[in-house]
Order: C-alpha cells, then structure tokens, then sequence
C-alpha cells in the first residue's frame, strides 16, 4: 500500500529525513529535478547541475528534464521522454518498477512536480514532491552532500518501461476546440487550465519568447503560484517563492472546487508556457482527488506559434480570485 505521507503526493522534509535514516529497504530513490526559466525568479546563475553538484540532498541524483525529452513530440524542450530515453535516465538514477521516489528542485516548487508527472506517467506509483524543495531541507538543518552522486545509484537491470498514459498534444488542443459543445452522452467536457501569470493569458503583456500574446478560447487561468504558500524567512528579493510550499487542500478546494467546480472524476487539461508548471496544476488537482488530468505538452510555446490557432485576448469573471 502506497504510504500515507505519500498518499497526496507531497511530503515534509522531516518525513523524508526519517525515512532516509531509518534503514529500511526499499528506502526512498531521491531526485533533484531542477529546470531554470532564463530571465524569471527561477534561475541557477551557474546552472542546474552544477548546483547539484554544489549541494544536494544526500544520496540524491540528478534527472535533466530537456536531456530525456522526446523531441519529435513537439518543438518544446521537455516533453515526456521516450520508452527507451526514460529507460535511461532511470536506470542512472537506480529506479524500478516498485521505486518509492521523493523529487525536489532547488527553488522550492517549480520543476519538481513536472518530473512527478514523468514518473507517474511512466507507471510509478509512489512519487511525491518535497514540500519546499532543497531550501525547506537546508532550513530544517538536514545534511547536504556536494559534488557528484557519493554513492552508485544506478542499477545495472534493465527494465521495460511504457507509459501508463501520454500527454496531450496540438492535435488534442485542436480537437478540444472544434468540439466546444457538452458532449451529447451526459459526460463533463474536459475544462483546459492554463498555469502562466495572468497578464501572459490575458494578453496584456508581451509573450517573453515572441509568440502572439493570449491564450486557447475557453481556457481557464489558474496561475501556478496560486497553489503556492510563500515562506517569508526563505524568500529572497530575486525570488518571492523560494522556499515555498503546497497551500493546504481548503484553499485548494477554493480554487478549484469552488471556483471552477472541479470535482474528482471531472476531465481536466492542462497547460502553461512550454509543459513546466502545468503539472503544479496536475500535483494540485492530485491532491483533491483529480486524477483524470491531461498534460498538454507543447503548450503555449508550440500553439501560439502555430499560424493558423485562434487565440483569445479576453477572460473569464474578473471576480474570480485564482488570477493574480
């Protein structure tokens, strides 16, 4: 049975702690999953490896979202992996089947939760996030190992890795759009999501990569950082977040449940910038029970550059508190 600390999808860095020095095998496989957004609060000014190496949780490996990405998927640069790119990658990082994993990246919550959805999307079951990431680990005053890896993660089996489930792609956007009607058999249309601060999916602002500014007609804004607790005494002038942790499941009933009434069951899609922080949305709506959940992984980097995509400039009730 999956452990209840783990049944959400999130643990506290005291959990993982026990756990890393309890002894007992199988012990927990941990993952540094750290990607930088050039010219955004979450950036490594030596990059993210190299802060790995700088310092990481003990035992820890690391996993590089853009190197294991299957690039004929879309133009984007990190989609889901292939069979045999994950195959790799995991066998580096001395996963199997039945692997407990705890991710976490060196912000707090950013990229962590993208490599949950790679892992689950590849048949893992126990996989969780770190609740503040590196920062709460180094708070609550936990050992830090520098340089690379000290012990030999990878295992030298070789296993068969499919996908439990695969991520959406333009054509399933395209899809989504011509079929705007509440399907005929009494079924839910999907709801799509789009994680990006609300100026980009307003349109308000330019498009940081030059795309046309806006977002997909009848998409919905629910801003990553809304599902995120800034922790003042880890915050920094660079970057508010740093540190930060999942809100609790009343305020995200709030945002989810009670403002877009999504319940468990409900199909939902989801989309962001380039497939980064779409999954928070994904770890989010996990955590309410929502698991029906596509992940669009183009997103707005491959349909805004796409000809002929209607884009919309307008959205929806201003009163409705998950924009920023």
């Amino acid at each position: 049975p999956l452990p209840e600390a783990m049944r959400s999808g999130v643990v506290k860095a005291q959990w993982l702690a026990s756990e890393l020095s309890s002894g007992v095998r199988p012990s927990v496989r941990v993952i540094d999953a750290t990607w930088c957004l050039p010219k955004s609060p979450f950036v490594v000014p030596e990059g993210a490896s190299e802060g790995f190496r700088r310092g990481h949780i003990p035992g820890a490996a690391f996993w590089d979202l853009d190197k294991y990405s299957d690039d004929k998927a879309s133009t984007t640069p990190h989609n889901l992996p292939t069979p045999e790119q994950f195959a790799e990658a995991a066998q580096l990082c001395g996963l199997e089947p039945t692997s407990r994993v705890v991710v976490y990246d060196q912000f707090g919550i950013f990229s962590s939760p993208r490599l949950w959805f790679t892992l689950r999307a590849f048949g893992l079951t126990d996989v969780a996030v770190l609740d503040g990431g590196l920062p709460a680990w180094e708070e609550a005053e936990n050992a830090i190992e520098s340089g690379e890896p000290s012990a030999v993660l990878s295992t030298t089996k070789k296993f068969q890795w499919t996908r439990a489930f695969d991520a959406w792609r333009l054509d399933d956007v395209r899809k989504w759009l011509d079929d705007d009607e509440e399907p005929a058999d009494g079924l839910l249309r999907r709801k799509l999501l789009d994680a990006r601060p609300r100026p980009r999916f307003d349109g308000t602002v330019p498009d940081p990569r030059g795309l046309r500014s806006g977002h997909v007609p009848g998409s919905l804004n629910v801003p990553f950082t809304d599902l995120l607790a800034k922790t003042d005494a880890l915050a920094t002038e660079q970057n508010p977040f740093r540190g930060a942790t999942f809100k609790d499941d009343a305020a995200l009933e709030d945002i989810f449940t009670r403002n877009l009434a999504i319940r468990p069951g409900d199909p939902v899609a989801l989309t962001c910038g380039s497939g980064m922080t779409a999954a928070t949305l994904a770890l989010g709506l996990h955590r309410l029970g929502v698991d029906d959940l596509a992940l669009y992984d183009g997103s707005w980097s491959e349909y805004a550059a796409q000809p002929d995509t209607p884009v919309a400039t307008t959205s929806y009730e201003e009163d409705n508190t998950t924009g920023n």
